[in-house]
């Protein structure tokens, strides 16, 4: 977590008047909402929760959520971007909060980062137009113009909001054997190979199935549901924010069969790797690959 790399992509105030009722939202970033004044709804996780002024609100990265508004409603948004790396991620290490109430504090930060970054503000509040490829790319591109102190200041504060959140938040392992911590973490720092079950094992000092039962009961998933649960995450990653064919990013992520990466993806996300690409509006208008290259070399 100390290693954790945050970028502003995002910030505005956007007014509403029953027009915020957008449908499976789906990104590969963070979402945080400052609601200002009305109220509204987000469905996350099977759950509706009623948005109140005062309050702030926290969508993690790759997870599928709604938004109802069917009166006045405003908020201030966020959009902010983990870089990958070979570290555990935030969302891996915690179970954050969806809302917790906005201190006075994190109210000024918040206004403070809506100040010194005037030209973050989105041009439309349709996902489907800001969130894909292009404007990914174009967000990127304008923060490499940005000067360093302006730069400090913006991931100081976020990281500031986030801890916000962590302070509410349930850390995954605190009770979880180390073992299966280390295997967490080799699992991310080899997400493009190949990654057995005897390997875990071997990393962990346990015998397969031994390793197989104590994975399972302290994260909840098989070993094997988790490997493909975060190499179809990196999938999706790969096809936002790159152009590499679906096909390379199969192989790339060690999938030798296409056929099965195509199904494992739909399986996981509820459409094709195709049918992703062409709902989000990727590789249309692509820009420079500034955002791959700082995403993709830092992992």
């Amino acid at each position: 977590m100390n290693n954790t790399e945050l970028m502003l992509l995002n910030i505005g105030i956007s007014k509403h008047n029953g027009d915020w009722n957008w449908q499976d939202v789906e990104s590969p970033f963070i979402r945080i909402f400052y609601a200002v004044e009305g109220t509204a709804q987000i469905i996350f996780q099977e759950h509706a929760y009623t948005v109140e002024p005062g309050n702030m609100y926290l969508i993690p990265p790759f997870t599928k959520h709604s938004y109802n508004c069917d009166g006045y409603y405003s908020h201030i948004y966020i959009h902010l971007y983990e870089k990958p790396s070979s570290q555990t991620g935030l969302f891996d290490l915690y179970d954050f909060p969806v809302d917790i109430k906005c201190s006075d504090l994190n109210k000024k930060i918040i206004q403070r980062l809506l100040d010194i970054n005037p030209g973050c503000r989105l041009s439309g509040y349709d996902p489907k137009f800001y969130d894909n490829q292009s404007t990914l790319l174009k967000n990127i591109a304008q923060r490499t113009h940005i000067a360093n102190h302006i730069l400090f200041e913006s991931r100081g504060i976020l990281l500031q909001l986030l801890a916000a959140f962590i302070s509410k938040a349930t850390k995954k392992n605190e009770y979880a054997d180390i073992r299966v911590t280390k295997a967490l973490s080799y699992i991310r720092r080899n997400i493009d190979s190949s990654i057995t079950i005897n390997q875990l094992s071997c990393v962990c000092n346990l015998s397969d199935d031994h390793f197989i039962r104590l994975f399972k009961k302290e994260t909840g998933l098989t070993p094997v549901t988790y490997i493909i649960k975060k190499k179809i995450e990196k999938a999706q990653l790969l096809l936002t924010i790159s152009e590499i064919p679906i096909k390379d990013v199969a192989l790339k992520l060690n999938f030798e069969n296409i056929s099965y990466f195509n199904k494992l993806f739909k399986s996981h996300t509820g459409m094709t790797p195709t049918q992703y690409i062409n709902k989000n509006n990727l590789r249309q208008h692509c820009m420079p690959h500034a955002f791959e290259n700082i995403a993709l070399n830092n992992r």
